[in-house]
């Protein structure tokens, strides 16, 4: 009995696809699903055409063009490397992350701005000479 997830993906992968597919060249086959993963990565990797019959019957058209991180993983998986998982020390803000911290500084710099103004126009300038 497999107990880890490694095993897990090693049985699941090896299983065959339960429809026949068509592969690049025209044959007609089951694949596993190994196979399969690994053709989508490469697939994505080089960019594709993908056609899609409309009900009105004429064909749809989207071309997806090359993936630059399917590019890397498989360079990397083929010079022998593994993927690295982003660490704390490494770790990229995403973008809501970065949007949410130029807001706030934004609005904090904002509120900076509206109190040194309030500062400047409340100065009342002391009398010269008081006079009884």
């Amino acid at each position: 009995m497999p107990q880890t997830l490694r095993d897990w993906l090693e049985i699941i992968g090896k299983e065959e696809l339960p429809e026949a597919t068509v592969d690049e060249h025209g044959r007609v086959g089951c694949m596993t699903k190994d196979e399969r993963l690994c053709r989508l990565i490469w697939q994505r990797s080089l960019g594709y055409t993908e056609t899609i019959a409309m009900p009105n019957g004429q064909e749809s058209h989207t071309v997806h063009p090359p993936e630059a991180k399917a590019q890397a993983f498989i360079f990397e998986r083929r010079e022998g490397r593994q993927p690295l998982a982003p660490t704390d020390a490494n770790h990229r803000p995403d973008t809501l992350e970065r949007m949410r911290k130029t807001s706030q500084t934004g609005t904090n710099d904002l509120a900076q701005q509206s109190l040194d103004d309030d500062d400047n126009d409340q100065q009342i300038d002391p009398p010269d000479s008081v006079s009884d």
